[in-house]
C-alpha cells in the first residue's frame, strides 16, 4: 500500500495530489456558490451546466491533440486560479463581470477535473494505477468536503475565499 510514496513515485504523487485538491476544492466551491450569483437561480444553474462545462470539454478535446496533457492541465489550473483571484476583487455591483469570470473558472475547473483523472491514470504503472486514482480522488474529496465552508471565510475578509481557491490553483 505504500508503493505510491516510495522514492520512485513520491514526487509524482505529491504533485498530482496538489492538482487534485486544488481543482476539486475550486470546482466544488464554485458549484456550491451558484446560488449566490445574481439573477434567477434556475437560469444560473442552466448557464453553469451548459456554458460552464460543455465549452471546456470541447476545448479540451481539441487542445489535447495539439498541446499535450501537462500543458493543458497547466493552463486550466492557471485559468481557474486567475478567475478566482479576479472574482476576489470584483465589486458585487458588476454582476455581468462576475458571471463571466465565474463561468470561465467553472469551465476551466471542469476541464481540469477531466485532466487530473486522465493524467493520474497515465502516470502510474499498471499495478499502481487503480490505487493511485482511488487514493488521490479520495484525498481530494476529503478536502472537497470543506467547499461548503469556504464562503463563510468572507466574514473575516471579503476576498479571502477566492484568494484561498486561486493561489493553490496557480501553484499547482
Amino acid at each position: 500500500p505504500f508503493d505510491m510514496v516510495r522514492k520512485a513515485h513520491l514526487m509524482i504523487t505529491v504533485i498530482m495530489m496538489l492538482n487534485w485538491i486544488s481543482v476539486c476544492l475550486g470546482t466544488y466551491t464554485l458549484i456550491l456558490n451558484t446560488t449566490k450569483l445574481s439573477g434567477d437561480i434556475y437560469i444560473n444553474w442552466l448557464l453553469t451546466t451548459t456554458l460552464g462545462d460543455l465549452p471546456g470539454t470541447a476545448a479540451l478535446i481539441i487542445t489535447l491533440k495539439y498541446f499535450g496533457r501537462r500543458f493543458n492541465l497547466f493552463y486550466m489550473q492557471c485559468i481557474l486560479g486567475s478567475c478566482c483571484l479576479i472574482l476576489a476583487f470584483v465589486p458585487k455591483a458588476n454582476t455581468t463581470v462576475i458571471l463571466i469570470f465565474y463561468l470561465i473558472g467553472k469551465c476551466a475547473g471542469g476541464a481540469g477535473f477531466l485532466l487530473v483523472w486522465l493524467i493520474t491514470a497515465e502516470l502510474y504503472p499498471t499495478n499502481l494505477r487503480s490505487q493511485a486514482v482511488g487514493m488521490l480522488s479520495m484525498i481530494s474529496r476529503i478536502f472537497g468536503t470543506l467547499a461548503p465552508f469556504v464562503a463563510t471565510l468572507s466574514s473575516y475578509w471579503k476576498p479571502l475565499p477566492m484568494l484561498l481557491l486561486g493561489f493553490p490553483c496557480l501553484i499547482a
